[in-house]
């Protein structure tokens, strides 16, 4: 756990501590959605999940990114390989980057014809573990929508890219 002063924050039943003195100010996932490539940011949040890709160096698939859940949303940080060796879901981490978009050069001719820039992620420099324990994903920043609505979403207006959903559904 964290040993240094905290606020804490109430999502639920699920109450995130933010460190307050890690000598950086502090930008949300919320906040850091609404900028534009090459601004740089602080972010503090818990590991959800991670991504792998397979590194040509090592012969092995490896984390290159995860996905980063605050108080106020989610977001995709990609970090490359080897620097998440030590990374685990649910780890509290402070990361540093900038805003970038990513889209593979095989989709970039077609993004380009309706506008889209590829995924929004975070670019890290550098990821910090501040707590190697487990900490519940905050519920705050996962958002809830039934599968209709994420249906007739515009995604051309809303890029939902690195944003994490709850979905319910009934089967029949």
């Amino acid at each position: 756990s964290l040993s240094e002063p905290t606020t804490s924050v109430r999502n639920n039943d699920i109450t995130i501590s933010v460190p307050t003195d890690l000598g950086v100010e502090l930008t949300s996932i919320k906040e850091v959605k609404l900028g534009v490539d090459g601004d740089y940011h602080y972010v503090y949040g818990i590991i959800a999940q991670f991504t792998y890709g397979f590194d040509t160096e090592t012969g092995k698939d490896a984390k290159v990114g995860f996905y980063l859940v605050d108080n106020t949303g989610s977001m995709y940080v990609y970090c490359g390989y080897g620097k998440l060796e030590n990374a685990a879901i649910g780890q509290a981490v402070l990361v540093n980057g900038e805003i970038a978009h990513f889209i593979s050069q095989a989709e970039a001719s077609q993004g380009a014809e309706i506008g889209y820039l590829g995924a929004e992620q975070l670019k890290a420099d550098n990821i910090e573990i501040i707590d190697s324990g487990y900490t519940e994903i905050p519920d705050a920043g996962i958002e809830t929508k039934s599968i209709t609505e994420l249906a007739t979403t515009n995604f051309r207006d809303n890029d939902l890219s690195g944003t994490i959903f709850r979905v319910n559904a009934t089967l029949t």
